[in-house]
This record gives C-alpha cells, structure tokens and sequence, in this order.
C-alpha cells in the first residue's frame, strides 16, 4: 500500500500548502533552483526510497511520493545542503512534521 493512500486528502491538501512558497517567505527563483537540487541529490542518495524505520526496525519500502525533508528548516537556519536532508514518503514526512512543531 502506497502512504499516500494513508492520508486524508484534506490533511494531504493542507500540509502541501503550508510548504508552498509565498512572497512573505522570501521564495524566488534561486530557491526554487536550489531546491530542486537539494531534493535531487538527497533522493539520490538515499536511493529513491523513504529512510525512516519501521517498528520491525527495516526501512520504511516506500518508493513514491517520496519528500527530501530539510532536517533544520529554512527559516529555523537550515540550507540546501544535502547532507542537512533526508528523504520520507509522505505519512513519515508528515509524522516529522507533527512532532516538530
């Protein structure tokens, strides 16, 4: 089963748009730019596959919808730098999402 079909569509809506990028967050196009590279090296790296661990203490199997989270966020300090990241699918990158606030 695909994560995604873990989550409500509305949570799904919800959580997407507060990581939409908007004129008071200071998104512009080098932003854009260096996401895109940070998201393409961290799954790279991790081998296009979620890395948070299941209770049996494998790796979560999940190969789509995957997220390349910023362990620091952007306006907590992080960067770009994709050894500040981390790839979840969706249920494990909300989870994380859950517990930081």
């Amino acid at each position: 089963m695909d994560c995604r079909q873990l989550v409500r569509l509305e949570d799904w809506q919800q959580h997407r748009n507060q990581h939409r990028g908007n004129q008071n967050r200071g998104w512009s196009a080098r932003n854009r730019s260096d996401q895109r590279r940070f998201r393409t090296a961290v799954l790279k790296r991790d081998g296009n596959q979620c890395r948070a661990l299941l209770e049996n203490g494998q790796r979560c199997p999940v190969r789509v919808g995957l997220v390349a989270h910023h362990k620091v966020p952007l306006h907590r300090g992080g960067d770009f730098d994709p050894a500040g990241g981390v790839t979840l699918c969706e249920r494990h990158h909300r989870e994380v999402d859950r517990y930081a606030r």
